[in-house]
C-alpha cells in the first residue's frame, strides 16, 4: 500500500500529511553501545553518532530515546477540514540511510485510533493506547504528568507495554559547581540536544524496501526538563532492548514546534 501511494502523491502535490503543532514535548536519552542498536535497524540503515573530539568519545555510543508528546490538528495537508488531536509516546533511534541522517522509529503509541491506522499504512509503527496527560503544582513546582497504556488486543506480550512519566522544568536543588565544569556541562547538554531533536528525515521499512521521507518544522526551543517518576515496559517488548533502561542520560523539554508538514515516503534508492 505504501509503494501505491508513493506513486499516487508525485511530489509536485507538496506535503502529504500535517500536524498544526507537536505539542509539550518530553525527550529522554538512554546511552548503548552501537552494535545493540545496529541489531534493531533493517537493511541500509547505521546508528549515527554525536561527533567526536578529543574529550567526548561520543562516536563510540548509540542513543536511545523516548519522547512523550501531544500532537494536535493532525490531518492530511490537502483537507484540512478534518483533523484529530492525540497524545504520543514513541521510542526511536538516531540513523544514516541512503537519503541522509534522521529517525527510526521502534514503536509508537498513540491514543487516537484514527491516527494508528493512518499511520500503519505508511509503515510507521503505531500502536493504540489509552493514554492520558496533565501539568499540576505541587509545593510550588510545576509538574508535567504523562500516562499511557497499549490496548491489551493489540499485544500478544504478557506485559502490556505502559508507561508513567512525571517530570518538571525546574532544577532540583543541587551541590554547586565550578563555572568551569557548569560551562562544560552546557556546552555538552546543548550538544546533545541538537543532535537528537533537529532531525528532518524518517525511515521506515516494509517488505523489503527502506523507504524515507523529510518533515520540516521550525527549530525546536528547548530547555533542561528533570525527571521525577518513571515507570515505562515500552522497551521489554523490543525484542533486544533491556526490560529496565534505569536514569536517563539527557533530558529536556519543549514546548513545542508548529506546523509540521511531512513529504509523501518513498523509496530509498540503495
Amino acid at each position: 500500500m505504501l509503494e501505491c501511494l508513493s506513486r499516487l502523491w508525485p511530489n509536485t502535490c507538496g506535503p502529504f500529511m500535517r500536524h498544526d503543532r507537536w505539542d509539550s514535548a518530553l525527550f529522554l536519552h538512554w546511552k548503548f553501545q552501537k552494535t545493540l542498536i545496529q541489531d534493531l535497524l533493517p537493511p541500509g540503515l547505521y546508528v549515527d553518532t554525536i561527533p567526536n573530539n578529543a574529550n567526548e568519545p561520543e562516536d563510540a555510543l548509540a542513543w536511545l530515546g523516548m519522547v512523550l508528546l501531544s500532537e494536535l490538528g493532525v490531518g492530511a495537508s490537502c483537507c484540512r477540514a478534518v483533523t484529530v488531536n492525540h497524545h504520543g509516546a514513541n521510542l526511536r533511534v538516531y540513523v544514516i540511510g541512503p537519503d541522509g541522517p534522521g529517525i527510526f522509529f521502534l514503536s509508537l503509541e498513540c491514543s487516537s485510533i484514527v491516527a494508528s491506522i493512518g499511520a500503519r499504512a505508511m509503515a510507521i509503527p503505531y500502536w493504540p493506547s489509552s493514554m492520558t496527560r496533565a501539568e499540576v503544582t505541587f509545593e510550588k513546582t510545576n509538574q508535567f504528568q504523562m500516562t499511557g497504556k497499549r490496548y491489551t488486543c493489540c499485544s500478544s506480550k504478557a506485559a502490556t507495554p505502559h508507561v508513567d512519566c512525571i517530570w518538571t522544568t525546574e532544577p532540583p536543588v543541587a551541590a554547586s559547581h565550578s563555572h568551569k565544569e557548569k560551562k562544560k556541562d552546557n556546552t555538552q547538554w546543548v550538544k546533545r540536544a541538537s543532535f537528537f531533536l533537529e532531525r528532518y528525515r524518517v525511515y521506515t521499512f516494509r517488505g523489503g524496501q527502506l523507504y524515507s521521507g523529510t518533515v520540516s518544522h521550525q527549530s525546536w526551543p528547548v530547555i533542561p526538563a528533570h525527571l521525577q517518576q518513571l515507570n515505562q515496559s515500552l522497551s521489554a517488548v523490543i525484542e533486544g532492548l533491556p526490560m529496565e533502561l534505569g536514569a536517563p542520560t539527557h533530558c529536556c523539554y519543549s514546548k513545542g514546534v508548529g506546523p509540521v508538514e511531512f513529504e509523501m515516503l518513498r523509496p530509498c534508492l540503495n
